[in-house]
């Protein structure tokens, strides 16, 4: 099944009101950003705060794709010169119909526009989840997993497990994390995420903070 992606104009206005927010508070330099879908989205609020010391930029857009993400990238990447970017996307990918072999060609189209672009910056790539919701296209989702981190090489790339503490003794995803629409998650969903993601963000990205010793 070949995906089939909604317009990218349909963030216009978010994308226009990260302008606006950059105009009215310059952003830092060499931040690390976060960019994605909403799954990040309803973590911009305190994703500062949960990978201090770290300094963080949140610039997800909730709904999007990596095709959006492309799209978007010269004006949600490229500017911020960030040193890492931690990236979820792939999500919405399946459920708009895209196969795992898709999805990870526009990652690998992400990488390189990265590699092109901003060649020092360092890519976190965050799994694609699980979810109650998405349950059926789990195991695709588990090949797509696969297909991507087989592009990461743990130095400028890392793929980051998310997935696998997501899911109970019987592989299937944990009830408890999930908000009532079984996509979204509580905050006990993003607590697990941050006990696999802060770990390997401060040992590789602590030293690159300034006054660091």
């Amino acid at each position: 099944m070949t995906g089939k992606y909604d317009d990218p104009a349909r963030f216009a206005d978010t994308i226009a009101a990260f302008k606006a927010a950059d105009c009215k508070d310059r952003p830092p330099v060499g931040a690390i950003l976060s960019v994605g879908s909403s799954t990040l989205t309803r973590w911009n609020e305190t994703i500062a705060q949960d990978l201090a010391p770290l300094t963080v930029l949140a610039r997800a857009f909730g709904g999007s794709t990596m095709p959006d993400l492309l799209h978007y990238m010269d004006r949600v990447v490229i500017p911020y010169r960030p040193r890492a970017i931690l990236l979820y996307e792939g999500d919405n990918d399946f459920a708009a119909g895209a196969t795992p072999q898709e999805i990870a060609d526009n990652f690998g189209r992400f990488f390189a526009r990265l590699d092109e672009l901003l060649p020092e910056a360092r890519t976190y790539v965050l799994s694609i989840k699980p979810s109650i919701a998405r349950r059926q296209m789990w195991p695709e989702m588990t090949v797509a997993n696969r297909l991507i981190a087989d592009q990461c090489d743990g130095r400028s790339r890392t793929f980051i497990d998310v997935a696998t503490p997501m899911l109970d003794d019987k592989g299937q995803p944990r009830a408890g994390i999930f908000d009532n629409d079984g996509l979204h998650m509580k905050p006990a969903g993003y607590a697990i995420w941050l006990d696999v993601i802060r770990p390997i963000l401060i040992r590789r990205e602590l030293a690159f903070e300034k006054g660091s010793c």
